[in-house]
């Protein structure tokens, strides 16, 4: 199935209305019966945000927001968009979790011999060390990965 993908602009002011242009001429253009998907990453740095989701809403489209702020978990946003919303929240990884994405399967909830308990062990101390990010199991330089995303949030 071929999906019709709008380019993402980056909205500051007048850029707004070019917006809502481009979405009611993308909208004509999609077959009556189907759906529209909004994804907004970050949406909580443009002041105004909740209205616009909301219209958007209103609209009929699926509007999907990603953010890492405390804005977003506001009581403000709830009565603001007024039950058209839902959190998910996103965890790092339990232990357990960390070692099922890590491909282990052994069971060491009971008796275990020396060998199995340095590994535990091992994959404890990296647990601890790196965190539980799930990207994290997948990326071999996980020093750089982790300094970029400090260097991010604290920059």
């Amino acid at each position: 199935m071929a999906r019709d993908i709008l380019p993402t602009p980056v909205l500051e002011g007048e850029e707004v209305i070019e917006f809502y242009n481009k979405l009611a001429n993308f909208k004509e253009n999609l077959k009556k019966n189907s759906k529209t998907y909004i994804f907004l990453d970050e949406i909580q740095n443009v002041d105004g945000w909740e209205k616009f989701v909301r219209h958007l809403s209103d609209m009929k489209y699926r509007v999907n927001i990603t953010g890492s702020n405390s804005k977003m978990l506001s009581s403000e946003i709830a009565s603001t968009l007024g039950g058209r919303f839902m959190i998910v929240q996103i965890f790092p990884y339990s232990f357990k979790e960390y070692l099922t994405a890590k491909g282990e399967t052994k069971d060491y909830s009971g008796i275990i011999s020396t060998v199995d308990k340095a590994e535990i062990i091992s994959l404890y101390n990296d647990y601890v060390k790196y965190g539980a990010f799930p990207e994290l199991v997948e990326i071999r330089n996980k020093r750089e990965y982790l300094s970029n995303i400090y260097q991010t949030i604290y920059l």
